[in-house]
């Protein structure tokens, strides 16, 4: 957690920073408003003013790179610096992509390079950034937006226990009601949570060279509570019990979901969240 007030005189704190999320879920926010960054999204930070940044979880793996401008430096017209300010870009959309595999390979280079070539690039990576920031903004609906960032989030999350329509609302801020209309194209979220820990302990059941690994942890690590309740869930789902699966050897991983039930909305809401 990282909290900065507005620096009331010197220059000392007068600096952008541009954050990516290499892994995990970040909150930001300035007390009237929060924005939730996940792994491949990168943000804005503007040290001139007051802001709010923590993880949205202890237990979840996280790792950030950031990179740190003078305000007066940095290549984009002062009247637009603001507005940059807790801007979220998002990773999963094409511009922003290549905007984090550029960050990756400056970092990679970076003990190689000379003072001025270091400034030079991360100059041009936040022109680069707010230049991309509107093909970042107007790439999706903001409940499609949020929907895919739940997803993120619960891929990251299925082995935790108290994974559930209560832990996901609090850690995002939204009423148990806002989460119900999101996920209901789907069956809901706890629906769909059991579904996604369902594929991944199908996945592991299947995948070759793990034959003689037991059930059990499978499907603890999964995030079942009991082996009774995972595999009255698994025969439930795919017509036959783990053990059943393992030995007919199915080909190729199935989804847990079947999108051929699924309306035009639910099968777009999933492709977005894949």
């Amino acid at each position: 957690m990282l909290r900065l007030p507005r620096p009331i005189k010197g220059r000392l704190l007068d600096h952008l920073g541009l954050r990516f999320i290499l892994s995990g879920t970040m909150k930001v926010g300035d007390g009237s408003s929060q924005r939730i960054a996940s792994t491949g999204d990168s943000l804005f930070i503007d040290l001139t003013h007051a802001f709010r940044l923590e993880y949205a979880c202890e237990q979840e793996p996280t790792a950030e790179l950031t990179f740190w401008v003078p305000r007066g430096l940095a290549p984009v017209e002062a009247n637009a610096l603001d507005q940059l300010h807790q801007l979220v870009l998002r990773g999963d959309t094409p511009a922003i992509s290549v905007l984090n595999g550029t960050a990756r390979q400056i970092h990679a280079k970076f003990s190689h390079l000379g003072s001025n070539e270091r400034d030079q690039l991360i100059s041009g990576l936040f022109g680069l950034a707010a230049r991309l920031a509107p093909f970042s903004a107007t790439q999706k609906q903001p409940e499609l937006e949020s929907f895919a960032t739940i997803c993120r989030f619960i891929e990251s999350n299925l082995a935790a226990r108290d994974l559930g329509p209560e832990r996901i609302a609090r850690t995002f801020g939204l009423s148990r009601a806002s989460l119900y209309r999101l996920f209901k194209p789907v069956g809901g979220v706890a629906s769909y949570v059991r579904a996604r820990r369902l594929n991944r302990a199908r996945q592991e059941l299947l995948a070759a060279g793990l034959d003689n690994r037991r059930i059990g942890p499978i499907a603890y690590q999964s995030g079942f509570r009991s082996i009774t309740a995972f595999n009255r869930a698994f025969r439930e789902i795919y017509g036959e019990t783990p053990a059943d699966a393992r030995g007919n050897r199915l080909e190729g991983p199935a989804s847990s979901l079947d999108t051929g039930q699924c309306g035009p909305l639910a099968r777009a809401l999933l492709a977005i969240a894949a």
